[in-house]
């Protein structure tokens, strides 16, 4: 009678004791398992013959069993190492192709969830950073495109919230800096 050999890791046997054969990309065998055995989630084996499955790095994934690759995340998304899938980065934050997390908006700037690139905020509007929408300017004050912050009106000057500039007021009329409506002089005054 013979005696039976167990197969080498990376190698299943049909059970006719025959011969053992190589796993499949995809799959592993561990020592003498005899079986091959799919990557989980997350984890690839790209070659015939694994004796183990190999972690996605971040900012790749595998969302299936199975897999023979690991897919990079695509711009606007992200992942950490051993991820089943790539997530969208927040809005307020953006990425590049194959990130492992996203970077915060810079100031003067916003972004979508998902955001490849951050835009800049529009006049009248503000971000202190790593906002989803720009913050508007209150009454009597304004901003350019891009700002940080908003700039008060000065005296004799007003401006409605929201404002990309401000408005002189009309002749006998004033106003102190930062207010949204001009009042009038009194008697005497111009």
């Amino acid at each position: 009678m013979r005696s039976c050999t167990a197969c080498n890791r990376g190698e299943f046997s049909l059970g006719d004791g025959a011969s053992c054969r190589l796993c499949e990309a995809g799959t592993y065998s561990p020592m003498k398992s005899g079986e091959c055995i799919p990557c989980d989630l997350g984890e690839y084996s790209s070659k015939k013959g694994s004796a183990s499955c190999t972690r996605c790095v971040a900012g790749f994934s595998a969302a299936n069993v199975g897999s023979t690759s690991c897919d990079i995340c695509a711009a606007g998304n992200y992942s950490h190492a051993a991820a089943s899938k790539c997530l969208a980065c927040r809005a307020g934050s953006f990425s590049k192709e194959g990130a492992s997390n996203c970077d915060i908006c810079p100031r003067g700037t916003n972004s979508t969830a998902g955001a490849s690139k951050c835009g800049p905020c529009p006049a009248g509007r503000y971000s202190p950073g790593g906002l989803g929408e720009c913050l508007s300017c209150p009454a009597g004050f304004y901003s350019l495109e891009g700002a940080t912050s908003c700039e008060m009106c000065p005296s004799g000057t007003i401006s409605n919230a929201t404002a990309s500039s401000c408005t002189s007021c009309p002749s006998g009329m004033y106003a102190a800096a930062g207010q949204s409506e001009c009042t009038g002089c009194a008697a005497g005054g111009n």
